[in-house]
């Protein structure tokens, strides 16, 4: 089989550039290490937990929430501020 493109890698990046190039009608192939269960992009998004609330959505728990009012510092520069008590999900 031939492709037009090969993209290494199946994170954010490289799952958007596959689609998006099949989209216009190349022919791509996506090559991931990882299985397919694990593939894909990791990280953690931290969100006001009152956002929840007033979304009428449960607060995460569980394997979801991964840390609950940790310091956050924020960095800008030579610039750096923590805070703490924040009430920030970590999820």
């Amino acid at each position: 089989m031939a492709f037009d493109l090969a993209i290494v890698g199946a994170g954010s990046a490289g799952a958007a550039a596959a689609w998006l190039c099949a989209a216009r009608g190349l022919r791509v192939v996506l090559c991931e290490a990882a299985p397919l269960e694990q593939a894909g992009a990791r990280w953690v998004v931290s969100v006001p937990g009152w956002t929840f609330d007033r979304a009428g959505i449960p607060r995460p728990s569980g394997a979801e929430l991964l840390g609950e009012d940790g310091p956050v510092v924020v960095v800008a520069g030579a610039r750096r501020v923590r805070f703490d008590g924040h009430g920030v999900l970590d999820v």
